[in-house]
């Protein structure tokens, strides 16, 4: 997918300006930057939710768009198991729902309603629901940022796991260095005011979980922070 000469305003702000991107496909893509930077108005441009933009998007073939949003965005009438039947038009493969719902800490909480679920748990259905639905192309806003740490860890190592063994292409927008060091094949750097062409940093995703490579994690975070605090 291209992203070429990408205008975005709103009351009179410039949002995005001039942007060019590429999203490299079964890959994931990680779109780092402070709060305000416009990551999220990109993801829902590129999502088809905002149409109200110049510029160019070339998709690359027919994709089944995914969407986890930064809020779970739940039915609440219904238990978090007829959420999932109902975003997946009834056709829920039952052996994932429940490997899933394992891995995410969920198992004992398919019966519930989203109201008797704290803020982590709804986070954690809403990465289930995503992950679940056949998407080719999976958007990400955020979805980690509610997790505590031994949570946040069995989900970025489920998802990396659903990415390989569909060939999935990702797109996640984070705040956290150490989210897109750990996840994105190629990390995309959104500062402030973002224009023109976005800087990419090629993540050698492999390496960087292997023991030895902690030199290697620790000079690639510190060169974003520094991409990130000059601005370019």
């Amino acid at each position: 997918m291209e992203i070429i000469n990408l205008n975005k305003s709103f009351g009179g702000n410039i949002i995005l300006e001039d942007i060019h991107l590429r999203i490299y496909p079964q890959r994931i893509n990680a779109i780092i930057g402070p709060s305000g930077s416009g990551k999220s108005t990109l993801l829902r441009i590129i999502a088809g939710l905002d149409h109200e933009f110049s510029g160019s998007i070339e998709p690359i073939g027919q994709n089944r768009i995914g969407y986890i949003f930064q809020e779970p965005c739940l039915i609440q009438w219904k238990t978090v198991r007829k959420n999932m039947c109902y975003a997946l038009s009834g056709h829920v493969d039952e052996k994932k729902l429940l490997d899933y719902s394992k891995i995410l800490g969920l198992t004992d909480y398919l019966n519930y309603y989203p109201s008797q679920l704290s803020g982590g748990l709804l986070q954690r259905v809403n990465l289930l629901r995503g992950f679940l639905y056949p998407a080719t192309l999976l958007l990400m806003d955020e979805p980690f940022k509610s997790l505590d740490i031994k949570n946040k860890k069995a989900a970025m190592e489920l998802m990396i796991k659903i990415q390989q063994e569909r060939n999935l292409t990702v797109v996640l927008v984070t705040h956290s260095l150490e989210e897109a060091v750990a996840l994105g094949d190629y990390i995309y750097i959104m500062p402030n005011k973002p224009k023109g062409q976005l800087e990419c940093v090629i993540n050698p995703r492999d390496s960087i979980h292997e023991k030895s490579s902690t030199e290697n994690k620790i000079e690639l975070l510190n060169t974003l922070k520094e991409i990130l605090n000059t601005g370019h």
